[in-house]
């Protein structure tokens, strides 16, 4: 008889030769596992095994490399077993112990494979698992999809054929690039890398790339799992999105030039003398043009800084100088809620950075300031000079000017 574990790690019992339930008087020892085998005589017997003619019973625990996979018992109608058929006995579990471990490994890895294929059948981005000898093993028919690839020619073959498939859909560089970063990855000479690629056949589409380390029990990355995504829908958006706003800057920084021409020239009185009243409405007409200036130019540097092209006109400046400059144009804004400036930076050091974009950030929080600050109250506009090491984010060894 077999007392053995199933799948599901519940124990079940199978007797061949004798009635389904003669096995029942020997269960304390088939729970037993402290011995190589126990051999019972005549007189350590159930009477409802004397009665079926068995002599003499012969338990082997069926041990695998980790776990007790089971019990093995054979009743004997000699009172006494021989050596050799004990020890062939004692093999023969040991050996099954071996196969039945191989058996639930496989089982278990046979699931793992059947889930692992399921998630990645019911998932839109494309994923491929490489192996550190730069090997694909696994991949969904997503990445199929979006590469434009047959489904069977993926796995199984290597990351180099992978990438001589592809080199006539588009740029290989971007390809070259893909590939580079899941070998490196794969042999844990690399974490995470990301990209983006461009197919151009059958039709044109954008795809990002992101190529993370698969990392075994022991921490070690023995794979890499390539994620493909589909982003030309949203590639389309940004361009439209980039579009408008140029139509946006291009049409409002015309009539806003001509406005603030036309207010300059009326304030230096070219047209007639104006009362203080009158210079005071085309003043506040002035600040604000240029105020809608500001903010056509703020639109035109996010694009600059989206495509990486905005360069800072690094140079000497007084800060002082440009923090005066702001508070200038925000003073009605500050008069009209009784609010104060403390201007302490007169005594600040020349400093060495972009005198537009830090007109811009002062101005922006300061007229943050202005907004949540109490009627009456005061803001103070005060610098510190700190080095690398003080400061909340890593910048280069230097001094910095805190405001």
């Amino acid at each position: 008889g077999w007392r053995v574990r199933a799948r599901d790690d519940s124990w079940r019992r199978v007797v061949v030769g004798l009635p389904s339930a003669s096995d029942a008087a020997l269960t304390p020892w088939l729970e037993r596992t402290d011995s190589d085998y126990w051999e019972l005589r005549e007189a350590h017997l159930d009477d409802s095994l004397r009665a079926l003619g068995v002599r003499s019973v012969l338990v082997v625990p069926v041990r695998g490399a980790k776990l007790i996979l089971g019990t093995l018992w054979i009743g004997y109608g000699d009172p006494l077993v021989a050596p050799a058929e004990r020890e062939m006995v004692v093999l023969y579990a040991k050996t099954a112990g071996g196969v039945l471990e191989n058996l639930r490994l496989f089982d278990q890895v046979s699931s793992a494979h059947d889930r692992l294929a399921s998630i990645l059948a019911s998932t839109e981005e494309g994923m491929a698992l490489a192996t550190a000898d730069g090997r694909i093993t696994t991949a969904n028919a997503s990445l199929a999809r979006l590469l434009d690839l047959p489904a069977e020619s993926l796995e199984g073959r290597t990351i180099d054929q992978l990438c001589n498939d592809l080199k006539d859909h588009g740029n290989p560089d971007e390809f070259d690039r893909m590939c580079r970063a899941l070998q490196t990855v794969a042999r844990g000479a690399a974490e995470e890398q990301t990209g983006e690629l461009t197919l151009a056949k059958p039709d044109e589409r954008s795809l990002a790339w992101s190529v993370r380390p698969v990392h075994s029990a022991t921490g070690h990355t023995n794979a890499a799992l390539l994620v493909l995504r589909d982003i030309s829908s949203e590639r389309r958006t940004e361009k439209m999105r980039q579009d408008l706003t140029n139509m946006i800057v291009h049409d409002l920084r015309a009539p806003l030039t001509n406005m603030m021409v036309s207010t300059d020239l009326l304030l230096k009185q070219i047209s007639g003398p104006l009362t203080a009243a009158q210079q005071r409405i085309l003043q506040i007409a002035a600040d604000s043009s240029q105020q809608m200036l500001d903010l056509v130019n703020a639109l035109l540097d996010i694009r600059r800084l989206e495509q990486h092209q905005l360069e800072l006109q690094r140079q000497p400046l007084a800060i002082d100088a440009i923090v005066a400059t702001v508070l200038e144009r925000l003073s009605r804004i500050a008069t009209e809620r009784d609010i104060a400036f403390v201007d302490t930076t007169a005594s600040l050091p020349t400093v060495n950075g972009d005198p537009d974009l830090i007109r811009r950030v002062l101005q922006n929080l300061i007229d943050n300031a202005i907004k949540f600050s109490p009627r009456g109250g005061a803001i103070t506009i005060s610098g510190t000079i700190d080095d690398a090491g003080h400061l909340p984010v890593e910048h280069a060894p230097g001094h910095y000017l805190t405001i």
